[in-house]
């Protein structure tokens, strides 16, 4: 009978009880590793199952501009506060206003300056052509007084030849005595036939005087008129040629431009255009602005979404009200519905892009969202 070895012998890590039962240890090992393998592979199909796909925290918003070139003097709201409507947001110091209406003075005054210098020459040229007028005017009034002279002188004398050579008519036509015929009898003298006949030529001279005159008075009056007319319009038609009614205008249009900009304010107040959140605030106090630079956004923290770019080969599962599963920063878990399938990607595949991809935005459903800077990342996942 063979004796068993000394237990100093035993290979290290053996006992006698597990020299005695080897299978057991077998089936240790073997159960060890099949819960090693299912737990692998549990963890790998639940990582396909609900492959997560990146997306980014969206809302509607207002962008607030500059409305004038200037300097900010007064900021009234701070980052991530709720505002709301016609609340002071900026106050901006218009440093371009002083400027405007340095120049816009330079220009009065200039065309001021222009305006007197072609009043003067026009004045200068319309008064030479005024003197030639004038003394035409003169002349024509001269001549007009001696046809007037002459026309009341020869009228005269039509009508003393005419009394003459019709006594009792001229008496008659006297209205103011009673007529007597004894009176008017003329003793007929030898040589009364020849006097009644120069008295006869003498009235029809007097008589074509009179008619000549006449034409003659009316020719003065008219080229008088005429000439008045000339008067009148000469300087309308020299300050017409030197541009004068032109810089009158342009005068006007400076002096109201000025006008206005003596009226605007130096520094303009900016205020919100409604309710929302205020964004990054792109400036500071004393920070120069120009003319429609972003100050601020204004986010409707009431309307946020998520825009999530899924891969193409997902397209089956993209449709309008679609649940997906949304993983906000700190692991917070909330639901998402797809408010639209839309009908092509945004992204094609090209380059280093093996894949397109559509965007997709997911608008909230069931318990609210966390509320979380604008453009955080989110994670999508099909439930």
């Amino acid at each position: 009978m063979t004796n068993a070895p000394p237990q100093s012998e035993l290979p290290a890590g053996l006992s006698p009880e597990s020299q005695k039962c080897p299978s057991v240890l077998r089936a240790a090992a073997f159960v060890a590793g099949a819960l090693v393998f299912s737990v692998a592979a549990t963890v790998l199909v639940a990582g396909f199952s609900e492959e997560q796909f990146p997306g980014t925290l969206m809302t509607e918003s207002v962008s607030v501009v500059s409305p004038v070139t200037g300097r900010i003097a007064e900021i009234g709201i701070n980052c991530g506060e709720i505002i709301l409507p016609d609340r002071k947001l900026f106050l901006i110091t218009d440093e371009e206003l002083q400027e405007r209406v340095s120049t816009a003075q330079n220009q009065v005054r200039q065309l001021e300056s222009q305006v007197a210098s072609a009043q003067a020459n026009a004045m200068i040229r319309s008064g030479q052509q005024l003197a030639i007028i004038n003394t035409e005017i003169f002349e024509t009034e001269l001549q007009l007084a001696d046809f007037l002279r002459r026309h009341f002188q020869h009228k005269f004398e039509v009508t003393a030849w005419t009394n003459y050579l019709n006594p009792v008519d001229a008496l008659a036509s006297n209205r103011t005595a009673p007529v007597d015929l004894r009176s008017a009898i003329i003793p007929r003298r030898p040589d009364a036939g020849e006097a009644r006949i120069r008295a006869i030529i003498s009235r029809a001279t007097s008589a074509n005087e009179v008619e000549s005159l006449e034409a003659k008075i009316e020719m003065c009056e008219r080229r008088l008129e005429t000439l008045r007319g000339r008067s009148e319009l000469i300087a309308e038609s020299t300050e017409a040629s030197l541009g004068v009614s032109e810089l009158l205008e342009e005068l006007r249009s400076a002096e109201a431009n000025l006008a206005d900009l003596e009226t605007e304010p130096a520094e303009y107040s900016v205020e919100a255009p409604g309710y929302g959140m205020t964004g990054l605030i792109q400036y500071s106090v004393k920070s120069q602005v120009r003319k429609g630079d972003v100050l601020v956004d204004l986010f409707d923290r009431d309307d946020e979404f998520v825009v999530v770019e899924f891969p193409s080969r997902m397209a089956q599962q993209i449709r309008k009200g679609a649940r997906v599963k949304l993983v906000f920063p700190g692991d917070e878990e909330r639901e998402g519905q797809m408010m639209e399938a839309p009908s092509q990607v945004t992204s094609p595949a090209r380059g280093d892009q093996l894949e397109s991809h559509i965007a997709v935005r997911v608008a909230p459903a069931g318990r609210a969202w966390p509320t979380l800077p604008v453009g955080s990342t989110v994670y999508a996942s099909f439930k």
